[in-house]
């Protein structure tokens, strides 16, 4: 939409000499745009160029009303042929505007798709109950680095759009405060909802996780244990050879 900091030099420059003006420009900066509205009308026809432009605008954009797009081409016209600068390039943008308004309408009003992790690349990895070699807990590994990594992406992709507001940056310009507001909301709703599934799935993931790592822990310590325990039998029965040997040797003859 229009620049604030333009209107604002010219405020300052023409406050003195047009209270009127002054007044109605403090009206839309705090957005009182019915208020405002209402005086940029009673100037604009008076004959004031700068009222005009802002009038054209309010009318284009809906401040204060109801939008009209041809009364607003209609005063920005007549600010245009007054010599401000402005009033041909907010003649474009509120034809735009209006080209675009169903475009417009789908961001400010349209609940949002949810962002989801799978649908970011983070598929959760199917976990075997355990494995049982190096190269198995290895693969494994693998993969649930992969997912903290992704998981990790995903986030800081939902943090940065958490500020923004959803809308393509061209379109952008052609919303008014309400609508940018409703857009913002639609985004941060979408955001938060996206927010609750991939801490959903994060849960998911670490109980999956622990099955897998306690499975594979006893695995393990099983066959350590009766990697031991044959060790055992082995130097029991070794044991038990040799003291037999030992004492059929050490027999007296006969």
């Amino acid at each position: 939409m229009k620049q604030l900091c333009l209107i604002l030099c010219f405020v300052a420059g023409a406050a003195a000499a047009a209270d009127p003006m002054a007044e109605a420009m403090k009206a839309w900066e705090q957005r009182d745009f019915v208020k405002s509205r209402q005086m940029f009308t009673e100037l604009a026809k008076g004959g004031n160029a700068q009222a005009q432009l802002m009038l054209g605008e309010m009318l284009g954009f809906g401040e204060g009303g109801a939008e009209d797009p041809a009364a607003a081409d209609s005063w920005l016209a007549k600010a245009g042929e007054a010599g401000v600068a402005d009033a041909a390039a907010s003649r474009v943008q509120v034809r735009e505007r209006a080209r675009r308004h169903a475009e417009i309408e789908r961001y400010a009003g349209t609940p949002r798709a949810v962002p989801t992790l799978a649908g970011y690349g983070c598929v959760l990895p199917v976990l075997p109950e355990d494995s049982r070699t190096q190269k198995e807990i290895k693969a494994v590994n693998e993969q649930l680095l992969a997912w903290r990594e992704c998981y990790a992406r995903f986030g800081a992709y939902l943090q940065a759009e958490s500020k923004a507001t959803g809308v393509p940056k061209d379109v952008e310009p052609l919303m008014n405060v309400d609508e940018l507001s409703r857009a913002r909301t639609a985004s941060q709703q979408a955001i938060a909802a996206a927010i609750e599934l991939a801490n959903r799935d994060a849960q998911q993931f670490a109980v999956a996780t622990d099955g897998w790592f306690q499975r594979t822990q006893a695995y393990t310590a099983s066959m350590e244990k009766e990697k031991r325990d044959s060790s055992d039998r082995r130097q029991r029965e070794l044991e038990d050879v040799t003291s037999r040997y030992r004492a059929v040797i050490q027999a007296p003859r006969k």
